[in-house]
């Protein structure tokens, strides 16, 4: 469990470790996803903080749902170095829908500070009314598939059970670099 900075960094090397015996066995998504963004020139890698690597890449196993929210990191976590950033994404890559592998809501409306009144007291997600008729999209979580979106975005996952997927966020920086963390 994470109870400070120092504790998370404390955390990323035995975390890597396990995660790079899975990848092993398979094939490194994070690899492969910074080789993509290479292939377009553009700057991809996992975030650094005063010498000390972040997490990147959660797996993640989803039963129930997540109720509307934004991940934003200036927002967030503006103490740490991501929380220099000028925008953030959020990628996922779909390991196996589940018995019920849910849907994506993305909402067409980006978090400012003014929506923080319908944020309920005292926790991440927000009410209903902060996206009251804004359109949205739905993404089915397709095995195999990756999904990648601006986190700033008010979001949701509707009901799923049992769906593994791995994933992270990308923080985009003034100079034009992208760096991940989880």
């Amino acid at each position: 469990v994470r109870s400070s900075k120092e504790n998370y960094f404390e955390l990323v090397p035995r975390a890597r470790a396990v995660q790079l015996e899975i990848f092993a066995r398979s094939f490194d998504p994070l690899s492969r996803l910074i080789s993509r963004f290479a292939s377009l020139n553009l700057d991809l890698a996992i975030m650094e903080e005063a010498g000390n690597d972040y997490f990147a890449g959660s797996g993640k196993l989803r039963s129930g749902f997540s109720p509307i929210h934004v991940d934003f990191a200036p927002q967030d976590s503006p103490e740490w170095r991501v929380g220099q950033a000028e925008a953030q994404l959020a990628w996922n890559l779909y390991l196996d829908k589940g018995k019920l592998p849910g849907d994506l809501i993305l909402w067409e409306k980006m978090w400012q500070p003014e929506d923080d009144e319908f944020q309920a007291e005292g926790n991440y997600y927000y009410e209903e009314a902060v996206v009251r008729g804004v359109s949205e999209l739905r993404i089915p979580a397709t095995e195999g598939s990756v999904v990648m979106i601006n986190a700033r975005n008010f979001h949701a996952v509707s009901e799923a059970k049992d769906r593994l997927a791995l994933g992270s966020f990308i923080s985009v920086f003034a100079d034009g670099s992208f760096r991940m963390f989880s």
